[in-house]
C-alpha cells in the first residue's frame, strides 16, 4: 500500500511538472528592467560588480549605462 501511494504521488508530481512546462515564462534578468533602478542611479557616482554575460540586449550593462548618462566610477 505505501509503494502504490507513492507511486501516485510521483505520478502526480511529474504530471503537474509537465503541465507547468508547456508555457514557460520569459526570464527578465536585472539587468534588463533598467526603467526600475535608472532613477536611484542619477547624480551619483555608481560602482559595478559584473562579468560578461551582463547584457541588455547586445550591449553590455556598462555601455547602456554611460549611454543613459549615469556615472560609473569604477568597475570591479
Amino acid at each position: 500500500m505505501k509503494n502504490v501511494c507513492l507511486l501516485s504521488a510521483f505520478i502526480v508530481f511529474f504530471l503537474y511538472l509537465s503541465a507547468c512546462c508547456n508555457n514557460p515564462k520569459p526570464v527578465i534578468t536585472g539587468a534588463e528592467q533598467i526603467e526600475s533602478y535608472l532613477p536611484l542611479l542619477q547624480q551619483k557616482r555608481v560602482g559595478i560588480l559584473t562579468n560578461h554575460t551582463a547584457l541588455i540586449g547586445k550591449t553590455h550593462l556598462v555601455d547602456s549605462l554611460l549611454s543613459l548618462g549615469v556615472n560609473i566610477h569604477t568597475i570591479f
